[in-house]
Order: structure tokens, then C-alpha cells, then sequence
């Protein structure tokens, strides 16, 4: 079995430690994991466990201060991101895809 995660934050962070511990968890089982990252995040977490990434397009918008223009901006990275990671999909055909994202204040 394969697994693909997503992950929305730089690869240096909580988000990049959550996804690299479940990703643990879950090889115990015997599943692959694979991880994919923005184009521009520099995954450090990631080099320091020797561990490669795909790159594709994780877009950073909205939030409370997001006006209309932003988030017609932000339709159509999202748009774009999604192509990305439907082509990622069918290269590696994974068996499920994770997307991990920490939400502050939770």
C-alpha cells in the first residue's frame, strides 16, 4: 500500500513534523509513504531524515484579512494546485493522499 501527504507548511515545521511522524506510524504497517511539498518550501525536516519530496503547487491564501481580489487570486492557484496534484496522483497512484495542515489556535 502507498501513501501520499500533502503538506501545506515550508517542510520545517509542525506541519512537516505530523506528517513525517504519521508517516512513521503507519510504515510500521507496511505502508510507502511519499511526501509532497510546495515548489518554493525547503524541507529541511525532510534532508535531515534523508527523505525526498514531489514538488507541486501547495497554494497559502485566504485568511481573515483576505479581500475579494485575493481570494479570486487564490480560486485560481488553488485551480492550478489541484492539476498538479491530480497529474503527482497518476504518476505514483497512491492508495490514499493525506493532506496535513495545522490549524493554530486549536
Amino acid at each position: 500500500m502507498k501513501a501520499l501527504f500533502i503538506v501545506t507548511g515550508r517542510g520545517i515545521g509542525g506541519d512537516a513534523v505530523t506528517a513525517l511522524n504519521i508517516a512513521h506510524a503507519l510504515e510500521n504497517y507496511g505502508v510507502k509513504c511519499e511526501f509532497a511539498l510546495d515548489h518554493t518550501a525547503p524541507g529541511l525536516l525532510f534532508k535531515n531524515h534523508g527523505l525526498d519530496w514531489h514538488k507541486i503547487s501547495v497554494p497559502q491564501a485566504g485568511g481573515h484579512a483576505a479581500d475579494k481580489f485575493t481570494l479570486t487570486k487564490a480560486a485560481f492557484k488553488s485551480s492550478k494546485a489541484t492539476l498538479e496534484a491530480a497529474k503527482l496522483c497518476k504518476e505514483i497512484n497512491p492508495h490514499v493522499v493525506v493532506g496535513v495542515k495545522l490549524v493554530a489556535g486549536l
